[in-house]
Order: C-alpha cells, then sequence, then structure tokens
C-alpha cells in the first residue's frame, strides 16, 4: 500500500460487475496476510520486508495505530 491507500490487486484491477464483495473482501485479506515483495506496489515496504523484517514490522504497527484505529 503506498501513501495515497491503492493497493495492488489484480482481481481488483480486473473488476468483474457481478464480484460479490466478498470476494473481493477475501482478495484484499489474503494480499494483507500473504504479501508478495517480488511484485510490489510500494517498492520501499517491498525491500523492509525482504531485507529487515522486524523493522517493516515495526512500521506496519505504526501505521495500523496511525490510520487503521478508531480514535
Amino acid at each position: 500500500m503506498k501513501d495515497n491507500g491503492y493497493i495492488c490487486v489484480k482481481s481488483l484491477n480486473e473488476w468483474v460487475k457481478d464480484r460479490s464483495m466478498i470476494e473481493v473482501l477475501m482478495s484484499i485479506y489474503i494480499l494483507l496476510m500473504n504479501p508478495n515483495p517480488n511484485s510490489p506496489y510500494n517498492t520501499e515496504a517491498a525491500d523492509l520486508y525482504k531485507n529487515n523484517i522486524d523493522e517493516y514490522n515495526k512500521k506496519v504497527n505504526e501505521y495500523v495505530r496511525k490510520y487503521a484505529l478508531i480514535k
């Protein structure tokens, strides 16, 4: 995910009108649970993921606290 909130999910780029919301959410869930650093949208995050997983996890936690938690 980049700072603008975009994500790179092939199945979402090839949107089909009859795709159910559960399929969309499952695609996003799978991406979040199994990131592919070899096909990144955010190359900085992918490099961090590959080279320093502890620092990557710290950054993810920081972003979750900053952007995803209800205040």
